[in-house]
Formats: structure tokens, C-alpha cells, sequence
């Protein structure tokens, strides 16, 4: 999503979007991105590896102070670096709290 989007938010989900300093990393396979972005339901990662990833993929998300978690889902978009991806299974975490990270 564009940062001065002034559009009318379609998320069925709250989001938490990281600071570029505090990112939280997935990895796919043996590469790993910075998030950009993240909810319940999916998240939007950094493709500056130029992946050519598509359909469904499974990896790991590491969050600074959470465990490590197995995600599973399918890339739903790819767009200007960024690639977002839709979760199988939503993911329990308080944003709230999260000092790397603006809520929205």
C-alpha cells in the first residue's frame, strides 16, 4: 500500500507497519525479507531479491522478543518491491505493545 493513500480502508484486519530499522524478518526457502507490514491474516514483505515467488509458500517469521513461528499462505500481490501474502492460518499477537511499530 502507498504511504499517502487516502483511500477507504478494505482491510478486514488491523495492521502493524514496522519501522525500517525494526522490521521483523520472514525467510522463504534459504532467503530472507524484511516486513513491511503485518495482521492477523497476512503480511507485505520487501522482494529486493527480486524472487519470483508465486502460489502458496511456507517459511518462518521472527519478530523481535516473540518465538519464531511457521507461517503458511499465498501470495496474493506483487507490486513496487513489495510482495503481500495471505495467511492459511491467522496469527495470535498483540500488537498493541509492539514499541517498533505504528498500529493502523
Amino acid at each position: 500500500m502507498k504511504e499517502n493513500y487516502a483511500g477507504i480502508e478494505k482491510r478486514a484486519h488491523n495492521r502493524m507497519v514496522f519501522e525500517p530499522d525494526h522490521r521483523p524478518t520472514i525467510r522463504i526457502g534459504p532467503q530472507e525479507f524484511k516486513v513491511i507490514d503485518i495482521s492477523e491474516r497476512g503480511l507485505r514483505f520487501v522482494n529486493d531479491k527480486a524472487v519470483a515467488q508465486r502460489g502458496w509458500v511456507n517459511g518462518t517469521l521472527a519478530i523481535p522478543g516473540k518465538p519464531v513461528m511457521d507461517v503458511d499462505g499465498v501470495i496474493v500481490r506483487r507490486e513496487d518491491g513489495d510482495m503481500g501474502l495471505h495467511l492459511v492460518a491467522p496469527l495470535d499477537l498483540e500488537f498493541d505493545s509492539s514499541p517498533m511499530a505504528q498500529s493502523f
